[in-house]
């Protein structure tokens, strides 16, 4: 089996053999792939007195990342996946697997005497997992080897390891364009999807550690990504997000969405809206007056509701909205995945919002979504919690229907005997 890769993919391969090794930059890359290839060659040489462990903010993650693709490499005769039991077994070795979505996450290292580690996304790990890993790395020989895209510049990750030069470390920074895999026609696009200048640009294409900054969505223009008319193809039902409040607002939106494309490359379209908030009226509202005033809404809509999207935790407004009759989904909450979602399709011109008086709400937060700069302080990416009621309820629905995982470039040139 070949592949292609740059003469810095392939010099990284060569050279990590720092105790740390990490490889981190723009999506689709060739990163990873290069860290795969180095760490199946460190498994066959690795020090037989200690454990090896792969980590990822979840096994499931784990094994879409990275494991799938060893599997593609090394063959199903030298790669047995044993389900439940948190373990993969590479030409004849032992390796343990852990999910680190939160800081209780340490407890699964603890007591690990480690060899050898492999870390997809070090940058979505908890910080305590990440140092009790490197704690654990004591036998001689020991290397970790990891990847990540970049966050903001004051992460945990760039500042107490990326940015010193004390440490036995190698890094290797690659941007889009050191992915020599990639159709041509590919790289253009999604350099115009992130947008020139804009967050998602400099991180996801440039590979850089910068600041989020002002508004969120500071590309939006209303002229460009409002429509007065609907396309003629327009589907025969539409689907109802929600972002519920019990102190705070309540924002519903009621989506057109297409599968294919049927108007220069529209799918999906807030076709109107209703708000209710209870802080500045100074009256909440009861589960079943929410649920009786959306069911109420949604009998003037010009077509059925075929879903109702809500937020996994909104719990009793789901039992209420189901109790109506709706058909009720949990939606996908992840925030910056989402706005990243959001903010592509406005840009590629998939999203749109009709110009109505009721979607007048949800026009105006675009100027008042901010970055929160003292998360950002922090290390941080979060929006304030302000202005953000029709914009949460943007995104569950988005990125819900369109969010899709990162695709996995071709390969092809070197062989796997070349490194090890």
């Amino acid at each position: 089996m070949d592949w292609l890769f740059s003469e810095k993919a392939a010099a990284s391969i060569r050279e990590s053999t720092s105790r740390l090794n990490f490889w981190h930059g723009s999506v689709r890359s060739g990163k990873t792939i290069s860290s795969i290839i180095r760490w199946i060659t460190f498994i066959a040489s690795s020090p037989a007195d200690g454990h090896l462990l792969m980590v990822g903010k979840t096994e499931r993650t784990l094994k879409r990342n990275v494991l799938d693709e060893i599997e593609r490499i090394v063959g199903s005769r030298a790669y047995k996946h044993i389900g439940g039991a948190g373990e993969v077994w590479i030409h004849g070795r032992r390796v343990l697997l852990v999910g680190a979505n939160d800081a209780r996450a340490e407890s699964k290292v603890r007591g690990l005497t480690l060899a050898g580690v492999y870390v997809d996304e070090m940058s979505l790990i908890p910080e305590p997992v990440f140092r009790q890993l490197t704690a654990r790395m004591s036998v001689r020989g020991a290397m970790l080897f990891g990847t990540t895209n970049p966050d903001g510049p004051y992460h945990w990750l760039k500042t107490a390891y990326l940015d010193r030069a004390d440490l036995d470390m190698r890094l290797w920074h690659f941007g889009l364009d050191d992915n020599p895999a990639l159709d041509a026609s590919y790289v253009a696009n999604l350099k115009v999807e992130y947008g020139e200048g804009s967050l998602w640009y400099k991180r996801f294409i440039l590979g850089l550690w910068v600041a989020a900054e002002g508004a969120v969505y500071d590309f939006f223009n209303e002229r460009e990504h409002t429509l007065l008319e609907l396309p003629d193809r327009a589907p025969d039902q539409l689907d109802l997000s929600v972002d519920y409040g019990t102190s705070n607002a309540t924002s519903v939106g009621a989506y057109l969405s297409w599968n294919g494309v049927p108007d220069a490359g529209l799918r999906a379209v807030r076709h109107s809206g209703w708000y209710y908030d209870g802080r500045a009226t100074g009256r909440q509202k009861t589960d079943s007056e929410y649920g009786q005033e959306i069911a109420e809404w949604a009998k003037g809509l010009p077509r059925p509701v075929r879903h109702v999207f809500l937020d996994p935790s909104a719990a009793s407004l789901k039992t209420e909205l189901k109790r109506r009759g709706f058909s009720v989904r949990s939606a996908k909450n992840d925030v910056i995945d989402g706005i990243r979602t959001q903010a592509k399709m406005l840009r590629n011109g998939e999203y749109r919002i009709r110009q109505d008086a009721s979607n007048a709400e949800c026009i105006r937060d675009y100027g008042a979504y901010l970055w929160d700069t003292r998360a950002q302080a922090r290390g941080e990416d979060k929006p304030l919690k302000a202005n953000d009621h029709t914009k949460d309820e943007e995104r569950y629905y988005l990125h819900t229907i369109f969010g899709q995982p990162q695709r996995r470039a071709p390969a092809v040139s070197h062989s796997l005997s070349d490194f090890a």
